[in-house]
């Protein structure tokens, strides 16, 4: 019975190393994310919704912190509503 707990306990370690991994790299690439919006929006002649998506950028940036909570879902979801074409007029 020890044995098989160890080895649980040896899984689980490997578990949680991986979800740290998978963590920091879902918030490296919300942060990529949210420059590539930035970027494409940069082209559009509005200048005050470009302001507004940098200033959404450099929140997103600070927002995906790795506190482990739900900023990088809030986050790709927001961008994703803003490109979403069925808001077009």
């Amino acid at each position: 019975m020890k044995r098989k707990e160890k080895n649980i306990a040896a899984c689980l370690k490997t578990v949680r190393g991986i979800l740290a991994v998978i963590e920091k790299t879902m918030e490296t690439a919300c942060k990529a994310y949210a420059d590539a919006f930035a970027v494409v929006s940069s082209r559009l002649s509005c200048s005050k919704f470009k302001q507004t998506v940098y200033e959404f950028r450099d929140a997103a940036k600070q927002y995906a912190n790795g506190k482990r909570n739900n900023a990088i879902s809030v986050i790709v979801s927001v961008i994703s509503g803003m490109a979403d074409p069925r808001l077009e007029d």
